[in-house]
């Protein structure tokens, strides 16, 4: 399988085939579809390494990733959230 071979999550399409790239795009697909609204919580990464297969560095990894993004962020010592709105 090449590198950009496409790859599915709920919907989304991303050529990037590392883990912590498709865990991030099934988070932005969660916040869009709004299972996850403005200020909810999201799930944790050992959450997220069980319900898809992968381990709890990857789903850290996508979670700072989106952190840095701006989509989440998170307070010392509890979960990451979705950014509120800014309206």
């Amino acid at each position: 399988m090449t590198r950009d071979a496409p790859y599915y999550v709920n919907g989304y399409m991303t050529a990037d085939p590392r883990a912590y790239v498709r865990v991030a795009v099934w988070l932005l697909a969660q916040i869009e579809y709004g299972a996850l609204k403005p200020g909810d919580p999201v799930p944790s990464a050992d959450e997220i390494a069980a319900r898809y297969g992968v381990s709890r560095q990857t789903c850290a990894k996508g979670l700072r990733m989106l952190e840095r993004d701006g989509v989440l962020f998170r307070v010392p010592g509890h979960r990451y959230h979705v950014v509120p709105d800014q309206s």
